[in-house]
């Protein structure tokens, strides 16, 4: 227990016998004066839905686009070496975001219900290996990772001179007829 209790009593429809409940209650009821601002603290804002809807509607409406004026570009020879990347190992990590924070959430919700289970049984499993060593911070110094080691090669390869150049070189990468 710590050394000040919070302002207000214990949500009553969370389960009180339930120990990751009360250290929950107890370390960060601390910092909220009402119970109603505690219990809410765990649920994602308007903002959040807003730029996730917002995000969904402009990746759907570019993939028209690019479906319905797929012909009015000419194609061009492209450079493998930049697609492989940025454009998939991007993709890859914000999929993966999505999949472990989904799989965390779940997890931690299961555990929240089950003091009866013993950590030594799913010491093996893989939403402990999740809970215990995936966080937010990890997935973005990775991609900021590969994103600053990707730069470091495009900056050798502009050194070196290699894999820049255009066929033929007067049309670019990609023009409208």
């Amino acid at each position: 227990m710590p050394e000040e209790d919070p302002s207000f009593s214990f949500p009553s429809e969370w389960d009180i016998s339930n120990s990751r409940a009360k250290d929950q209650y107890y370390s960060c009821g601390i910092y909220y004066n009402d119970q109603e601002s505690f219990v809410n603290h765990y649920n994602k804002g308007i903002l959040f839905h807003v730029i996730c809807v917002t995000l969904l509607f402009f990746t759907i409406l570019c993939c028209l686009l690019i479906i319905r004026f797929r012909n009015t570009y000419e194609a061009s020879k492209y450079n493998f070496s930049m697609i492989l990347l940025y454009s998939y190992p991007l993709f890859f990590f914000v999929i993966m975001g999505f999949i472990l924070r989904y799989i965390k959430t779940c997890f931690i919700n299961y555990m929240k219900y089950r003091d009866d289970v013993d950590e030594k049984d799913l010491g093996y499993r893989l939403g402990l290996l999740i809970k215990e060593y995936y966080t937010d911070e990890r997935l973005i110094s990775i991609t900021l990772l590969v994103i600053i080691i990707s730069l470091v090669y495009i900056t050798l390869l502009i050194l070196n001179g290699g894999s820049f150049t255009l066929y033929p070189l007067e049309k670019g990468f990609c023009e409208l007829k």
